[in-house]
């Protein structure tokens, strides 16, 4: 497994337990408008902010395709190269491992 896909994989997840909750905030959100003050409208924000709410958009890549691919290949050479090391017992007893 490569840090690339334990990212996705990560991601996935972040995203797979915010759906749920949007879900039901934006059901409240509905259910609730009818019972707002005449002229006034309720946005789902309103009712409850999670944390991901204040978490700003990436306007863009900060580095090149090349680059970000230059560094998920280094750190999957380093981690197998690490793995490889620790299956042969030669890792040194000091030594971080990244995995």
């Amino acid at each position: 497994m490569t840090l690339r896909s334990i990212s996705a994989i990560i991601e996935e997840r972040e995203i797979a337990e915010r759906e749920p909750w949007e879900r039901v905030r934006w059901l409240a959100t509905i259910t609730l408008q009818p019972h707002a003050k005449k002229g006034a409208t309720l946005k789902p924000t309103d009712l409850l902010k999670f944390a991901w709410d204040n978490e700003k958009k990436a306007k863009g890549p900060t580095m090149s395709e090349e680059e970000r691919q230059a560094m998920f290949d280094k750190w999957d050479r380093q981690i197998a190269e690490e793995y490889e090391m620790k299956k042969r017992g030669e890792m040194p007893k000091n030594k971080k491992v990244i995995w």
